[in-house]
């Protein structure tokens, strides 16, 4: 997915998938009770058990790496788009603030910005290290992890900058 919607769509219906190669798990069982009842089938359903049961971690292990690389990446760009949210309707105030009035005795605006922005910092910080090593480990969503994370970034300078903070 491109973007967090599309992004959790994909775990959706990855997971219901999941649940259906969890199924097989309960088939590979049945064939693996009637051999045992009935002792040892011959060498080559013994060998197409085997395969079977082969095939059938490898699938279960590939979608479980997959889940677990989407459900990390959904879980990121949840905490990214928060932080964007946050840091939009920050900016946005500052743009629509009236400043022909302005009192920095009666309302220190800029401290009450640099006060929410220290606030987020090790929040922010947080997730810019998870994101560096995301898109370093190449991560299946770095592509959108990498832009959200450049738009974040930018939106917080801006912000710092607004507020006088260093």
């Amino acid at each position: 997915g491109e973007d967090l919607p599309s992004a959790q769509k994909v775990l959706d219906k990855l997971l219901v998938t999941m649940e259906t190669v969890e199924s097989l798990q309960s088939e590979v069982d049945a064939v693996k009770a009637v051999v045992a009842e009935n002792g040892r089938c011959g060498p080559r359903q013994d060998g197409k058990l085997g395969d079977l049961e082969y095939a059938y971690n490898q699938l279960k292990g590939n979608f479980i790496n997959k889940g677990q690389d989407m459900r990390e990446g959904v879980d990121f760009l949840e905490n990214l788009a928060e932080l964007i949210v946050w840091g939009n309707e920050a900016k946005e105030r500052e743009v629509a603030f009236d400043w022909s009035d302005y009192d920095p005795k009666s309302h220190p605006y800029e401290k009450l910005l640099a006060q929410d922005i220290g606030k987020r910092q090790k929040h922010f910080d947080k997730n810019l290290t998870l994101g560096k090593q995301l898109m370093k480990t190449e991560h299946p969503m770095s592509h959108i992890i990498g832009e959200d994370l450049e738009e974040l970034c930018d939106l917080w300078t801006c912000l710092k900058d607004l507020a006088g903070v260093a």
